[in-house]
């Protein structure tokens, strides 16, 4: 049995993935495929065979995203390929990306901002960075960041988000393999650094904390070593904004406070389907939250002089 983590498996939406875990197993009789569990003998099933016969689909990457399961998945017709799974359990191939049966083999399947992102090879431009919106007409290569023709892989990974923006390494071919960014768009798509003139920084590891990211990397002279990075085009109100506000006790357990110098004009609770599901208009010493389920929430807080959004933990 392989147990794949969800991203986010604190906040599955309600009704969904609650109480219930999706694995890959094998059962000797059809492969490795796609299981589910509740708790319970009778509970603890096999949801699809998606490739008939004892060799399995190989089910992995396992991510709940706009309240559905995507996996990646082979099928004898399809190949490796990006798969969803809707609230009855219904499994549709996302995308046909690798045409025929080849294999596209979508890895590092990451949410942000609304958009589902992952690495994908089309069997043209290589291992290139694509995203979704769910639909198979939004799932398309966001950019195809290495254009050489010997080597067209850009291969990113790592994909971390940072004030807004997905950060991630790739090599485009030119560079060697460093750090970039995206905001989602094809021209937003661009190298951050060259950290590493005379070849390979290797960025990894990365983690936001203080406004700031960190990540190793090599920069040729030193070795690997600790590296921090602050995006310039952050304004210096845009700081003092975010480390005036503070919300507490976090996590929280029935309500939750927010301490700032500043007049708050509106609260809004958002899930991490990026649904608002409940707001406050007025300045409250508590805010309620005992109605809502266990799990990870983000809450967008308007200001007189700006918003800034603060995730918070519900237990």
């Amino acid at each position: 049995i392989s147990f794949f983590p969800l991203n986010t498996p604190m906040a599955l939406p309600r009704g969904f993935f609650i109480n219930k875990i999706y694995f890959s197993s094998n059962d000797d009789i059809n492969g490795r495929e796609l299981w589910v569990t509740d708790g319970t003998v009778a509970g603890t099933q096999l949801v699809f065979d998606l490739y008939v016969g004892a060799n399995g689909s190989f089910p992995g990457n396992l991510t709940v995203f706009n309240n559905a399961l995507y996996f990646v998945a082979r099928t004898s017709a399809l190949g490796y390929e990006l798969f969803k799974m809707n609230t009855t359990e219904n499994i549709t191939n996302l995308k046909n990306i690798a045409p025929g049966n080849a294999n596209s083999i979508p890895e590092n399947l990451f949410v942000s901002n609304g958009k589902l992102y992952f690495s994908a090879d089309d069997g043209v431009n290589g291992r290139e960075l694509w995203s979704s919106t769910g639909f198979s007409s939004t799932t398309n290569m966001l950019k195809d960041i290495n254009t050489s023709a010997a080597t067209p892989d850009s291969n990113p990974s790592g994909f971390t988000e940072y004030f807004g923006e997905l950060y991630f390494a790739a090599n485009d071919g030119v560079n060697g393999r460093e750090l970039w960014k995206t905001d989602g768009t094809n021209a937003g798509t661009v190298l951050v650094d060259n950290i590493n003139p005379s070849g390979d920084s290797n960025p990894s590891d990365f983690i936001v904390t203080n406004n700031i990211l960190f990540f190793s990397a090599n920069d040729g002279a030193t070795g690997i070593e600790l590296w921090k990075y602050q995006d310039a085009s952050l304004s210096t109100k845009d700081l003092e904004l975010e480390n005036s506000i503070s919300l507490f006790p976090n996590p929280a357990t029935n309500t939750f406070s927010i301490e700032t110098k500043y007049h708050i004009n509106n609260i809004s609770v958002v899930d991490i389907q990026g649904k608002s599901i409940k707001s406050f208009k007025e300045n409250l010493a508590f805010y309620d939250i005992e109605d809502l389920i266990s799990g990870l929430y983000f809450i967008n807080i308007q200001t007189e002089k700006g918003s800034i959004t603060k995730k918070l933990i519900k237990q």
